[in-house]
C-alpha cells in the first residue's frame, strides 16, 4: 500500500509527457529498501507523512541526484541516522 502511494505521487508530480523511470529519483529496488527499513528495522509505521518523511530525508541526504538514489545508498543514509538517534 505505501509502494502505492508513492507511485501515486511521484506520478502526480511529474509534468506531462514524462516518459522517465516512473521512481526516479530513486531506483525501482530503493523504494522497497526503504519502505521495509522504515517498518521492520526502524518500526515506524507507513502512515502517508512518514513514508514522505523518510523518502525526503534520503532524496535530501544523496550524493548525486543525477546518478539516481541506489537502495544501498539510502540504507546507509538510514543506517547511519537511525544508529546516530539511538545513540542519542
Amino acid at each position: 500500500e505505501a509502494r502505492e502511494f508513492l507511485a501515486g505521487r511521484f506520478d502526480f508530480f511529474r509534468p506531462p509527457g514524462y516518459a522517465g523511470q516512473p521512481t526516479a529519483p530513486f531506483e525501482p529496488a530503493a523504494l522497497d529498501a526503504i519502505l521495509h527499513f522504515l517498518h521492520d528495522d526502524a518500526g515506524i509505521a507507513l502512515s502517508p507523512r512518514d513514508v514522505l518523511q523518510g523518502f525526503s530525508f534520503v532524496y535530501g541526504q544523496a550524493e548525486d541526484l543525477n546518478k539516481g538514489i541506489t537502495a544501498r545508498e539510502s540504507l546507509e543514509l538510514l543506517r547511519a541516522t537511525y544508529a546516530t538517534e539511538r545513540e542519542s
